[in-house]
C-alpha cells in the first residue's frame, strides 16, 4: 500500500510530441495535453506540460525531474505521447529514446526521494508496425497468488509502473 496523502500528491510530467522533422505530424494530438493535465490536476498533482521536445530537451527534462526533491510528494507520473518503435519513443527531432533509459533517472539509487514511492510511466506511441488482431475470451484465467515474502531491501527498479498503449511490435491507435 502506498501513502497518498500529500497535497500536492506529486508531479505529473506530460510530454506531447506532435510535430517532427521528417515524421508525420500526429494530427489530433493537440487536445490530449489539456485533457491529461485536467485529469492529473483533479487527482491532486502539480502538472508540467511540454510540447515538441527535441532529444536533448527530453533527456534534460527526465534528468531534471530525477534530480528534483520529491520528499514532500507521494508519487511521480510521466506521460509521453509521440511516435515510437519497439522499446523507444521519438523526440521531435526524430531521435529514438529507449524507454528504459527514460526511466533510469528515477531509479532508487539516482532519485532517493522517490524510493519506495510509485513512479508511473504512460507511453502513447507505436511499438512497431503490426496491427493487432482480436480474439474472444470465454472465461477468466485461473491465478494462484504466491506467498508474500517480506523483503528488507528495495531494488533500484522497484515501484515502477509502465503502461504502453500497445504491445511490442504493434501500432498504437489514437
Amino acid at each position: 500500500t502506498y501513502r497518498m496523502s500529500h497535497k500536492p500528491r506529486g508531479t505529473a510530467v506530460i510530454i506531447n510530441n506532435i510535430h517532427f522533422e521528417d515524421m508525420a505530424t500526429r494530427d489530433g494530438a493537440e487536445g490530449d495535453t489539456g485533457r491529461l493535465q485536467e485529469a492529473f490536476e483533479s487527482l491532486g498533482f502539480t502538472v508540467m506540460t511540454f510540447i515538441d521536445l527535441d532529444h536533448s530537451k527530453m533527456v534534460a527534462t527526465m534528468k531534471d525531474q530525477g534530480n528534483a526533491d520529491h520528499s514532500n510528494y507521494d508519487c511521480f507520473v510521466c506521460c509521453i505521447m509521440s511516435h515510437g518503435t519497439t522499446g523507444k519513443v521519438f523526440s521531435s527531432d526524430d531521435v529514438g529514446l529507449d524507454i528504459c533509459e527514460i526511466m533510469k533517472p528515477f531509479h532508487a539509487n539516482k532519485c532517493p526521494s522517490l524510493k519506495g514511492k510509485p513512479k508511473l510511466f504512460f507511453i502513447q506511441a507505436c511499438q512497431g508496425k503490426k496491427i493487432q488482431g482480436k480474439e474472444s475470451i470465454e472465461g477468466d484465467l485461473d491465478a494462484t497468488p504466491g506467498d508474500d515474502v517480506p523483503l528488507n531491501f528495495i531494488c533500484n527498479e522497484a515501484d515502477f509502473f509502465l503502461g504502453l498503449s500497445t504491445v511490442p511490435g504493434h501500432i498504437s491507435k489514437r
